[in-house]
C-alpha cells in the first residue's frame, strides 16, 4: 500500500514503446531522448532494450520524443504527459539513410556505465583501448574489475566468474577469452553480481560479452593487426553477410601474447633456505576460426548455428640463481585444441508466449610438458625432473526456456538445464640420470564426471516506478572422481533464490536493491590426488574431498546523471562464502606442498564509487575507487582492507585522442599472506589514417612502476617473491572496418551524423 501511494504523490507519468528498423527489427540501443515544449530543454532520455523496448518516467507536461540509432534517421514524436498514467506510443520504426563519414559533432558521451534490470551494462565508448586493443586491456579501465600482472580477472574482489559469450557458454577460460575478443567488435559487457533464477548458479559473478550485430542489409568486414615489443602481435579478421532473413558471420584470429617478467624470491624452513634471482615469462598463442547462421524461418521462427574451432598453447617458465653457484630452471608448455558447437531454436507464439530450445557441446583437448633443471657453476646438470600429462575435457548442455510476455513489464519465466562435465588425466614423471630422463612411476589416471540437472521460476513486474523479479532455482549435482582403485563421490541438491528491486526516483537517479544464493564448484586439477611436482623445493597435490563453495549476495547501487557534466554512481555490496576454499602451503618433511582446502567461511563487504566529468569539449575525466573488506574465520579471523583505485585523462573526441590512465591496488590478503601494493600508468594514442583506418598506440607502465610483492608466512615457513613486468611495453595497433550496407548504395547525402546524446538526465 505504501508504494503505490508514493509513486501517486510523486506525480510523474510514463511513457513507453519500441523503436524498429523499417524492415521490422528491432534496435537495441537506441537513443530516446524527451525535449520539453516549447523551451526546447532535455527532460530525460533511455536505451532501447534487446526488444527495441523502452521505458521513460516524466515529469507531467508536453514534450518532444526525439528517436536515434547510429544509421537510422531521427525520428520525433510530440507527446503529453499525465499524473500517474502511463503513454504507450507503440512502436516507432526508424528509416534507414546514407550516411558518408564527415565532420562529427559531440553534444555529450552516452554513460559507459548503466543500470538495465538485474545487470550492470559496461560500454566502452571512445576508449582508446577499445578501438585497437583486446576485451582484457579495455576492461583495466572499467570500474569494479581488476586485472592483474598474471591477466587474472577480479570483480568484487573475486575470481570465481562464469564467462558468457552472447549468452553461451565457452570451453576457455575468462581471460583467454577475453585476450582473444577485439574490444571493437563488443557492443557491451553485462556484469551480474546477483544473476536471477534463468541463470545458472555457478560463479559469484557472471560476465555476459555481447558482440556487435549489424541490423542492416549488405556485407561488412573487419581486420585488426597487433605488433608489440617482446613477441606480442597477432591477426583478427571477420566477415558478415547480411540478408532479411539470414545473418552470416565468419571470422578467425592468430594472436601470441607474451610477459617477461624479473623475479626475486627468499624462502625459508626449519631445515633450509634459499634465494632465487631470475626470471619468468608467460606466453599465449591461441588462433582459431568461429561462425555463426542465423535463419528467420518465418516471422516467429528464427533458427541459430554456431561453431568454433581453434588450437592454444600456453608456456611459461622461470630461471633462478640460487646462490653458491647453483641454479634452476623450469619450463612448462600446455596446449592443445579446442572448439564448440550450438544450435537453438526460438518459436513465439499465441502473442504472448516463447519458447527457446538450445543444445551446447565444448570440448578442450589437453596437454602438458614440465621440465625442470638444477645446475651447477659450471652448467652441469646436477638433477631434474619431467612431467607430461594430457587428457580431453568436454561439456554437454541442454537448456530448455519457456516465457509468457502478458504485459510488457509483467513477465513469467520457466525453464530446464542439464549440463555434464567429462574430463580424464594421465601423468607420468621421469627422473633426470646419465643425461636422460627415465620413467619413474606407473602412469597415473584419473577420470572427472558431473552431471548438474536444474529448473526454475521466475516472476517480473513494475509497479509504477519501482521494477521488481524474484524467482527461484534447484540444482541437483553428482560429482565423481576416479583415481586408481579409487573414486571419491560428492552428491547434493540445493535451492537458490534471488530477489531484485529496482527504483527510478526521477528521469536522474536510479536505486536498486538486490539478493541471490550462488555456488562454485571445485575444478578438477584441484580435486585429483596426485601429488606434482612443481621444482626440487616444492610440491602440489589435489584434495578429492573438497566441497562447494555457497554464497550468500547482497548488494545495493545507485546512479546519478549530471546532464552534460557526467554521471556518477556508488555500489555496496557484502557477502558470506561457507567452505571457502583456499590455496595454502604446507611445510613437510624436506618439502614445501600446496594444496586446495575448504578453509572456514569468508565475508566480503565493499563500496564502489565511479564518476566520469565532461568539464569541456575535448576533456574527459574518468575515476573510480573501490573498498573491500575481506575476512576469513578459520582458527582465528583474518581480516584485509583494500583499496584500488582507477583514473584516466583523455583529450580529444571522436577518432582522434590522447589517453593517460593510472591504476593503484592496495595490499590485500593471498591464501596464507599478504600481497603489498601496485600502481602503474599507461599512455594511448588513437590517430586516424583514413575514414575506415585506425591506428592506436600504447605504452603500457611507461615509468617502469609496476611491481607485485608477496609474503606468505606459517609456524615453520616464510616466502617473499617479488616480480616485476620488463620494459619497454609497447604495442601498435592497425584496425580497418568496411561495409556496403544497402544505406550507402543509394544516392550519397551529406550529413553531420552526431554521436549518442546523453541519457537519463
Amino acid at each position: 500500500m505504501i508504494v503505490p501511494w508514493l509513486l501517486q504523490a510523486a506525480g510523474y507519468g510514463t511513457v513507453e514503446g519500441y523503436v524498429y528498423g523499417e524492415g521490422g527489427e528491432p534496435l537495441p540501443g537506441a537513443v530516446v531522448m524527451a525535449i520539453t515544449l516549447p523551451d526546447s530543454e532535455k527532460a530525460g532520455g533511455t536505451y532501447a532494450d534487446d526488444r527495441g523496448y523502452f521505458t521513460l518516467d516524466l515529469k507531467p507536461g508536453r514534450y518532444l520524443l526525439r528517436f536515434s540509432y547510429v544509421g537510422y534517421r531521427k525520428k520525433a514524436l510530440p507527446i503529453t504527459v499525465s499524473p500517474g498514467e502511463t503513454l504507450n506510443v507503440g512502436k516507432v520504426r526508424l528509416p534507414q539513410k546514407a550516411i558518408e563519414v564527415g565532420a562529427v559533432k559531440v553534444e555529450a558521451e552516452a554513460p559507459k556505465v548503466t543500470y538495465e534490470g538485474e545487470k550492470k551494462v559496461i560500454r566502452f565508448g571512445d576508449e582508446l583501448t577499445a578501438k585497437g586493443g583486446s576485451t582484457l586491456e579495455a576492461l583495466k579501465n572499467v570500474p569494479g574489475i581488476t586485472v592483474d600482472n598474471n591477466d587474472n580477472v577480479k570483480i568484487r574482489n573475486t575470481s570465481n566468474i562464469t564467462l558468457l559469450i552472447n549468452g553461451k557458454p565457452t570451453v576457455m577460460q575468462v581471460s583467454e577469452a577475453l585476450r582473444q575478443i577485439p574490444a571493437s567488435s563488443v557492443e557491451r559487457i553485462e556484469i551480474i553480481t546477483n544473476p536471477g533464477a534463468k541463470y545458472e548458479a555457478e560463479g559469484r559473478v557472471i560476465m555476459n560479452i555481447v558482440l556487435k550485430k549489424h541490423h542492416d542489409e549488405g556485407v561488412a568486414a573487419s581486420l585488426m593487426g597487433r605488433l608489440g615489443t617482446f613477441n606480442n602481435y597477432g591477426l583478427s579478421a571477420s566477415l558478415g553477410l547480411n540478408s532479411r532473413r539470414l545473418k552470416f558471420v565468419l571470422g578467425g584470429n592468430y594472436f601470441l601474447f607474451s610477459r617477461y617478467m624479473e623475479s626475486k624470491a627468499r624462502t625459508e624452513t626449519p631445515d633450509f633456505s634459499y634465494e632465487a634471482d631470475g626470471e619468468r615469462h608467460y606466453s599465449m598463442k591461441p588462433y582459431g576460426v568461429r561462425s555463426s547462421l542465423e535463419y528467420h524461418i518465418g516471422d516467429n521462427d528464427v533458427l541459430t548455428l554456431e561453431g568454433s574451432f581453434g588450437l592454444w598453447n600456453f608456456s611459461m617458465g622461470w630461471r633462478g640463481d640460487y646462490g653458491s653457484g647453483k641454479t634452476a630452471e623450469t619450463d612448462v608448455s600446455i596446449g592443445g585444441n579446442r572448439g564448440s558447437g550450438y544450435i537453438a531454436y526460438t518459436k513465439d507464439f499465441l502473442q504472448r508466449h516463447r519458447i527457446d530450445l538450445s543444445l551446447y557441446y565444448g570440448m578442450r583437448g589437453g596437454r602438458e610438458s614440465t621440465i625442470n633443471y638444477v645446475r651447477d657453476a659450471s652448467g652441469n646438470v646436477l638433477s631434474g625432473f619431467k612431467r607430461t600429462s594430457s587428457g580431453p575435457g568436454d561439456r554437454w548442455r541442454a537448456k530448455l526456456d519457456y516465457t509468457y510476455q502478458h504485459s510488457k513489464d509483467r513477465k513469467l519465466e520457466a525453464g530446464y538445464q542439464g549440463d555434464l562435465w567429462v574430463s580424464a588425466d594421465t601423468t607420468e614423471y621421469y627422473t633426470y640420470s646419465s643425461g636422460s630422463f627415465t620413467l619413474a612411476s606407473p602412469t597415473l589416471a584419473s577420470r572427472y564426471r558431473r552431471t548438474t540437472n536444474a529448473a526454475y521460476v521466475s516472476y517480473s513486474d513494475r509497479l509504477g516506478r519501482v521494477s521488481y523479479s524474484a524467482g527461484l532455482r534447484v540444482e541437483a549435482t553428482d560429482r565423481r572422481i576416479e583415481v586408481g582403485d579409487s573414486t571419491y563421490t560428492f552428491r547434493s541438491t540445493d535451492p537458490f533464490p534471488s530477489l531484485h528491486l529496482s527504483y527510478r526516483m526521477d528521469v536522474a537517479n536510479q536505486f536498486s536493491v538486490s539478493y541471490s544464493r550462488r555456488i562454485w564448484h571445485p575444478r578438477h586439477w584441484q580435486l585429483n590426488p596426485f601429488m606434482r611436482v612443481i621444482d626440487e623445493f616444492t610440491l602440489q597435490r589435489g584434495n578429492p574431498a573438497l566441497k562447494p563453495e555457497y554464497t550468500h549476495s547482497f548488494e545495493a547501487s545507485y546512479q546519478r546523471i549530471f546532464g552534460r557534466k557526467g554521471y556518477a554512481g556508488l555500489e555496496a555490496f557484502y557477502r558470506r562464502t561457507d567452505n571457502n576454499i583456499d590455496y595454502l602451503p604446507a611445510y613437510e618433511g624436506t618439502k614445501v606442498v600446496y594444496t586446495w582446502r575448504n578453509a572456514g567461511f569468508t565475508t566480503s563487504s565493499g563500496i564502489e564509487l565511479y564518476a566520469t566529468y565532461y568539464p569541456w569539449r575535448l576533456l574527459t575525466l574518468n575515476f573510480s575507487l573501490d573498498v573491500y573488506d575481506h575476512r576469513v574465520y578459520l582458527d582465528s579471523i583474518t581480516r584485509s582492507l583494500t583499496y584500488d583505485a582507477k583514473g584516466s585523462l583523455t583529450l580529444g573526441r571522436g577518432p582522434i585522442g590522447l589517453q593517460l590512465s593510472g591504476r593503484y591496488s592496495g595490499p590485500r590478503y593471498v591464501p596464507g599472506g599478504v600481497q603489498r601494493a601496485s600502481y602503474s600508468l599507461d599512455l594511448g594514442l588513437r590517430v586516424p589514417l583514413s575514414r575506415n583506418l585506425f591506428l592506436v598506440g600504447q605504452f603500457n607502465d611507461f615509468l617502469r612502476l609496476n611491481r607485485r610483492e608477496t609474503e606468505i608466512t606459517s609456524e615453520d615457513f616464510r616466502q617473499v617473491s617479488t616480480y616485476r613486468t620488463k620494459w619497454p611495453s609497447l604495442s601498435v595497433m592497425v584496425m580497418y572496418d568496411y561495409n556496403n550496407f544497402r544505406r550507402f548504395r543509394k544516392e550519397m547525402k551529406r550529413e553531420e551524423t552526431p554521436q549518442e546524446e546523453v541519457p537519463q538526465f
